[in-house]
Order: structure tokens, then C-alpha cells, then sequence
């Protein structure tokens, strides 16, 4: 009973985690407060989550190097770690860049890209993550569908499809390239700027620019992007779809890559029986 209790606390807490999440990479669908708030009571459920499971994670931590232990293990435990240093860079680097908190700096906008390429790759490894649990949350979430088994299983297929199809349409449309790119860009036009003016910088990266072009200038201008000058923004305004927009778009994102790693492994067992029935 005890054990039950714990399994459907876990997949309560993992539930509310991924949903939350999802509304974090929207930070307007309520509100700028609610964005980095929300963020810190994430980042709480996060540590929680990873309290549940610690006696795993240290098992397996005084195992890693040995032997014995299973390569499906020693993926899990690496992505867990990852994941925990995307999630507190993502938090960290948040903190750096508040509107609202105490706690930003004045070169805020060289760590605003780094913060959004920690937090794509927290979603990636999430999706990873859900893939390496896929059989377990096949399993929860047939058996507790209202359903008959062939019936549940037609469902859960034509569900499946659905959002794998809205995940890879999201991924088309969302940023996510430029975010797992963005502090690439700007360490490229760092050194570039740096190049071009250092006769006449003695090394204020601060003043690089006149804000009329795009590039890391403190200057009016509505440049490329990555000025600290006002540039246009689309702003939502808080709603039930906006925020159902979110939650779908983000969700939809983490099972497709969840999907990916699911493909990946059958696949390299595929390879790994192809070559036991060729010594064989």
C-alpha cells in the first residue's frame, strides 16, 4: 500500500512538474512574475522529485564505474545528472536575468542566451528521460484508462500519433534552434566586434555598438537581437488557451523527443541482435 501510495505521488508530482515546465518556455501566457516565480516552485518540485528516487540514484552512483552495471542504467544516471545541471543553470542563469526579483545584473543580456539554451536542453533531456521510462508509463497509463485492453491500446496508438505529429509541427515553428544556438552567436559577434574595433575598445565590451545594428550595443536600435536597445515583442495576453497553447505546444515537444529515444534503443537492439546472429 505504502508502495502504491509513493508510485501515484510520483507520477501526481511528475505530472504537475511537466505541465509547469511547459508553461515556463512561454513566459508571458500569465504573466513575467508568474514566469520566474513559477520557475523557483519548479525548481522546488524538481529537487523533490529527485528526493523520491535517491536511494536509486545513490545505488547506482557507487556502481557507475563498475562493470556489472547495465548500459540502460548508467544512460539513466547520466541523463539524470544533466538534467540537474541544466535545471539549476536554467534557474541560475533565470535569476541573473529577473525583471522582477533582486537579483539581475547589468550584463544581463550576455547571460539571457545561455539561460535559454540550458532550458531547451532541460526539455530534450526531459523527453530522454520519459523515453527511458516509456514501458513503465505505457503500463500506468493503460491500465488506468476506463477502457478494454484492445480498445485502450487503439487509443493510446491514435493519441500517440496525434501528438507526435503536433510535437514535430511545434518544434518546426518554436525557437529551439536558436536557443540551443544563441550563445554560440553571441561569443561569435563578441569576438568578431572585438576584431574589428579593439583599436579604438580598451575593452568595455559594454559600449561595442551604437544600437543601430544587431549585435550586444546597449543602444536604441532595433537591431538583430541581442542589444540591450527596446525591440519588438509579441506579448500575450493572459488566457485559458494561451496557456493550453503552452502546455500542448511544450508537452508535445517532450514525448516527441521521449519518442526519439524510444526509436533509438529498439533500434540498437535490433543492431545487437543482428550481430549475436551473425557469430551465431
Amino acid at each position: 500500500m505504502r508502495s502504491a501510495r509513493k508510485t501515484i505521488l510520483k507520477i501526481f508530482l511528475d505530472t504537475v512538474m511537466l505541465l509547469l515546465l511547459a508553461m515556463m518556455y512561454q513566459k508571458r501566457v500569465i504573466c513575467i512574475r508568474f514566469h520566474e516565480i513559477g520557475g523557483l516552485i519548479l525548481f522546488g518540485l524538481f529537487l523533490l522529485h529527485n528526493g523520491l528516487n535517491w536511494k536509486w540514484f545513490k545505488g547506482v552512483s557507487s556502481k557507475i564505474f563498475q562493470r556489472g552495471l547495465p548500459l540502460r542504467s548508467r544512460v539513466n544516471w547520466l541523463v539524470n545528472v544533466l538534467l540537474f545541471i541544466s535545471m539549476t543553470a536554467t534557474i541560475g542563469t533565470g535569476l541573473l536575468i529577473s525583471k522582477t526579483l533582486p537579483t539581475s545584473i547589468q550584463q544581463a543580456y550576455l547571460v539571457k542566451p545561455w539561460h535559454y539554451f540550458f532550458a531547451a536542453a532541460a526539455l530534450i533531456l526531459i523527453g530522454i528521460h520519459l523515453g527511458l521510462h516509456w514501458k513503465y508509463l505505457h503500463h500506468v497509463l493503460l491500465s488506468r484508462l476506463p477502457l478494454p485492453q484492445r480498445a485502450g491500446k487503439v487509443f493510446g496508438c491514435a493519441l500517440l500519433v496525434l501528438v507526435l505529429t503536433f510535437g514535430a509541427y511545434s518544434l518546426t515553428l518554436s525557437h529551439f534552434s536558436a536557443w540551443l544556438s544563441g550563445p554560440f552567436q553571441i561569443s561569435s559577434a563578441l569576438s568578431e566586434r572585438h576584431q574589428q574595433f579593439s583599436a579604438e575598445l580598451p575593452g568595455d565590451l559594454e559600449h561595442i555598438g551604437d544600437g543601430k545594428q544587431g549585435g550586444i550595443s546597449k543602444g536604441s536600435g532595433h537591431g538583430a537581437g541581442m542589444g540591450k536597445g527596446p525591440q519588438s515583442e509579441i506579448v500575450q495576453q493572459p488566457s485559458i488557451q494561451n496557456t493550453f497553447s503552452a502546455m500542448t505546444t511544450y508537452v508535445s515537444i517532450a514525448v516527441l523527443f521521449a519518442w526519439l529515444e524510444v526509436m533509438f534503443e529498439k533500434m540498437l537492439f535490433l543492431v545487437q541482435g543482428a550481430k549475436v546472429l551473425r557469430r551465431n
